[in-house]
């Protein structure tokens, strides 16, 4: 078989993966549903064993057909570049650069990087995707976005190309002022006799600080208020003596301009790992925007090894952004 036909039935094979079944394959690709058959019956024998298994319901991959579908991935997202770039190019010399993140990242950071990103590269041109993991996923999936930026570790992320960024990890804070953001270390004893700002039961938060508390030997928190919305509860941290707990990335600004202080107890907690995945190699513009997402959240104070302590950030020694002029 000569490579253009084994590329066209290989992305052939990836629609009928797709759609889940060979008659709304042939319906979407708009084909006889005999000439899927030959298609696969030929790809199978070219790569010498079964891409499918056939049932009522439809068809499943086999071991094999799952690592067709991965290299089918990357060509489709291959293509999807090669048109963008020769359109791009039609219309006009600039960079387009398609990223999408899951909304839990941290957006202050991450603007300051897609900024230096645009500084370093005056002719990109970036579209950004916000969405839940799973529709991130699809969209790296089918070559709609090049890079993406979300939590590790779902099974389904094996596919592609994974560059861990940072751990995602909570510490307790308090008002710049409060007693216990002045001392050098707190212990849980300290924490029971304070008032806390929390979410409702079952809020990530809560759970978080009232495992503490019972993985401790301490009785509940002392939950005075109960604020769901993170920007309520930073601006009643902010104004009272009450203590709560954030992600790094919820208080970055205040950190940076002294409103909220980080309450120094050793939280031993489990972690996410947050990083970028990929289906194809590095580009000029993707390479660039991680080693930016790396120095941001470095200065934002996130945790960049699995065993650190959650820093503070650095309080606005911002680097300029300034626009390099191409030679």
């Amino acid at each position: 078989m000569n490579n253009e036909r084994l590329v066209a039935d290989v992305l052939t094979a990836l629609s009928i993966a797709e759609a889940g079944s060979m008659n709304k394959a042939a319906k979407a690709l708009n084909i006889s549903q005999p000439s899927l058959t030959r298609a696969v019956a030929l790809l199978e024998r070219t790569l010498g064993g079964r891409v499918f298994e056939r049932g009522a319901r439809g068809v499943r991959l086999t071991e094999l057909g799952m690592q067709v579908m991965e290299h089918a991935r990357a060509i489709r997202a291959h293509a999807v570049r090669l048109q963008r770039s020769v359109s791009a190019t039609q219309r006009e010399p600039n960079i387009h650069f398609h990223f999408a993140a899951a909304p839990v990242v941290p957006l202050a950071a991450c603007s300051l990087a897609i900024l230096d990103l645009m500084a370093e590269l005056p002719a990109a041109r970036v579209h950004i995707a916000i969405g839940q993991p799973a529709e991130v996923l699809e969209l790296l999936r089918k070559g709609a976005v090049e890079m993406a930026m979300l939590p590790l570790g779902e099974a389904e992320q094996h596919a592609f190309n994974c560059e861990l960024l940072y751990y995602d990890a909570m510490a307790i804070y308090g008002r710049t002022g409060h007693p216990l953001t002045r001392s050098r270390h707190v212990e849980i004893d300290q924490l029971c006799q304070q008032k806390w700002v929390l979410g409702g039961s079952g809020t990530l938060v809560r759970t978080r600080i009232e495992e503490l508390f019972a993985g401790q030997g301490a009785g509940p928190p002392q939950i005075a208020l109960e604020a769901d919305d993170v920007a309520l509860r930073r601006s009643l941290v902010m104004h009272s003596d009450h203590l709560s707990a954030f992600q790094v990335h919820h208080v970055y600004n205040e950190l940076r301009t002294g409103l909220i202080a980080k309450v120094p107890y050793r939280w031993q907690q489990e972690i996410s790992a947050v990083g970028l995945l990929r289906l194809l190699p590095h580009t000029d513009a993707s390479s660039c925007l991680r080693q930016a997402f790396r120095r941001r959240f470095q200065e934002a104070g996130m945790q960049m090894t699995r065993d650190a302590e959650v820093a503070t950030p650095q309080r606005s020694k911002r680097r300029p952004v300034t626009a390099k002029r191409r030679r």
